[in-house]
């Protein structure tokens, strides 16, 4: 079985709207329109490094890019994982001064 773009961008898409839900429901503001984003979905805040690393401690991977949060659900990444991470920051969200 071939995976090739044509079933990634969907799929990603899939993943990008889900996540996009989760942080809605928690109230977290993230940047551009869906099928404008790359694979990445950015969160602007001044203090992103610092989540960054919060939330590695707790085994959610994502990157900060100067005042730039951003997450990227590949193909091996669950809705599950998903939830958790974005509960995860959530969290963090309580103990960082957040825009």
């Amino acid at each position: 079985m071939t995976i090739g773009v044509e079933r990634l961008r969907p799929y990603s898409l899939k993943q990008q709207r889900h996540l996009e839900e989760l942080l809605q429901k928690y109230g977290i503001p993230s940047l551009g329109r869906l099928k404008e984003r790359g694979a990445f979905i950015a969160l602007p805040n001044p203090q992103a490094q610092l989540i960054a690393e919060r939330l590695e401690k707790t085994g959610v991977i994502c990157d900060a890019r100067e005042e730039l949060l951003r997450f990227c659900p590949d193909i091996l990444t669950t809705r599950e994982e998903l939830t958790i991470a974005v509960a995860k920051l959530a969290e963090i969200r309580n103990t960082v001064p957040w825009q």
